[in-house]
């Protein structure tokens, strides 16, 4: 049995890759993307390692870019290489990655001289941790997600990312573990983001999204069959978010994050939080069928206690009717 709450640590890989990711041209696409202040500890990563622009091992990971490869890509490669010498056996190499990179960044990580950067910095990497640990004695998420993804072995890790990327979440499955990776909340306008510890419920609302997502995702792979009713017909959403997630597995993806997330917060931040959640979440969205999502989950857990149903792949072949009875009350 793994322990349940989620851990949290500081992964040299995951602040290596984001060093090289520092000095191409990311940065300047999420600021196109949205402007935003950034931590002090990118700016610092990017003063650091100015005189390696040219590095091959920069502009290799900048033709992966170009060429399309994602940020997962790219971190789940990292925790293919071993610490502290980067060496991969050939096996765990995924057939996108370029011949010669690996020693490119084990050249790159030493001629930078990237741990001195770090051990200057290490007192707000330690703080940082502190308060997500903190931030973590609340709330189970293994434990609330067993009822419908059942007990997974899997260790849930939170990683903080101090640099790049600075906007949004990075997750996937790396052997046992699924890694989050979060940088801060932004704030308004070109301030610099918002500690972990200044709102424990995005920090909440994030982890779960992410860590969720990935797990449910998991587990319609693992029962594929009972998965495929919810393809059988369209889901009972707008046209608008259709068209932005077509593939019914996206769809239901969504709609099961969002109302669990929505009950997540409400048992480990209170309902104030669960509330304004859905708001956003339909303003951003339109996701206006996340209260019907959300009495859905709940009928489900009710009819799971009562004996109805055994696991949530019981109850696939009948979410879509649910859900559509559901919307048609809370209208």
């Amino acid at each position: 049995m793994t322990n349940q709450r989620v851990m949290v640590r500081v992964d040299d890989r995951v602040r290596l890759m984001s060093a090289l990711l520092a000095m191409t041209d990311w940065p300047e696409r999420e600021q196109q993307r949205q402007p935003h202040g950034v931590h002090t500890h990118a700016r610092a990563t990017r003063r650091h390692l100015a005189q390696f622009a040219d590095h091959s091992a920069v502009q290799t990971t900048q033709r992966l870019l170009d060429e399309g490869r994602t940020l997962e890509d790219l971190f789940t490669f990292s925790q293919v290489l071993t610490w502290p010498s980067l060496r991969a056996r050939g096996a765990d190499v995924p057939g996108w990655v370029p011949s010669g990179w690996t020693a490119e960044i084990r050249n790159f990580y030493i001629a930078s001289k990237l741990v001195t950067l770090w051990k200057d910095e290490r007192a707000v990497w330690d703080e940082t941790v502190g308060q997500l640990e903190t931030i973590f004695e609340q709330g189970d998420i293994q434990t609330f997600l067993t009822p419908y993804v059942g007990q997974t072995e899997s260790t849930l890790v939170f990683l903080p990312n101090l640099s790049y990327p600075t906007l949004g979440v990075v997750c996937f499955p790396s052997g046992d573990e699924v890694l989050c990776i979060c940088a801060p909340q932004v704030a308004v306008g070109t301030n610099p983001p918002w500690p972990f510890g200044e709102d424990p419920a995005w920090v909440h609302r994030v982890a779960f999204e992410a860590l969720a997502g990935v797990l449910v995702r998991d587990y319609l792979e693992f029962h594929q069959e009972a998965a495929r009713s919810l393809g059988e017909g369209p889901l009972p959403l707008p046209e608008t978010f259709q068209r932005a997630h077509p593939d019914w597995r996206d769809q239901f993806v969504k709609i099961f994050v969002g109302a669990a997330t929505a009950i997540f917060l409400e048992e480990t931040v209170g309902k104030q939080e669960a509330d304004a959640y859905i708001v956003v979440e339909h303003k951003a969205q339109g996701f206006d069928i996340l209260p019907s999502a959300v009495s859905v989950l709940r009928r489900y857990l009710s009819e799971r206690d009562e004996g109805r149903f055994h696991e949530l792949a019981d109850y696939l072949p009948v979410f879509r009717n649910h859900l559509r009875v559901a919307a048609r009350m809370l209208r």
